[in-house]
């Protein structure tokens, strides 16, 4: 069944992308925060944990990006065929504002079909 765009689906899109965006660019942040911060320290070990931090934040941010490019597509064509999957990224990747933007999208109404009118007066006279 085809969900109402506008509402809580484009409320829901919106939230996912706003938490997706704040979070790409906190790690962003961070990442270029510990790089600057690797040539400071000396230490074999502590360079080799913030390597280690480095590597899992740049990994991070793939599916984030992933989350953000979908939401983004469904968001301009306004399609509802990635609900499910939008709604599970949102809350794995979106931040607490991803987190209720797929709630949003879980909860969005679905357009229900109308049914035929009958005349019930052509009936009775039949």
């Amino acid at each position: 069944m085809k969900t109402k765009f506008e509402g809580e689906y484009k409320t829901g899109l919106t939230l996912i992308i706003v938490g997706s965006s704040i979070l790409i660019g906190i790690l962003g942040i961070m990442v270029i925060v510990l790089l600057v911060s690797i040539a400071v320290i000396g230490s074999a070990t502590q360079v080799a944990v913030f390597i280690g931090l480095v590597v899992f934040m740049s990994i991070f941010i793939a599916p984030t990006i992933v989350t953000l490019v979908l939401a983004s597509i469904e968001r301009k064509h306004k399609t509802t065929k990635r609900r499910v999957a939008l709604a599970v990224l949102g809350i794995i990747f979106g931040s607490v504002i991803g987190i209720i933007g797929a709630i949003f999208l879980l909860v969005a109404k679905e357009e229900s079909p109308t049914p035929p009118v009958e005349n019930k007066d052509q009936e009775i006279k039949a």
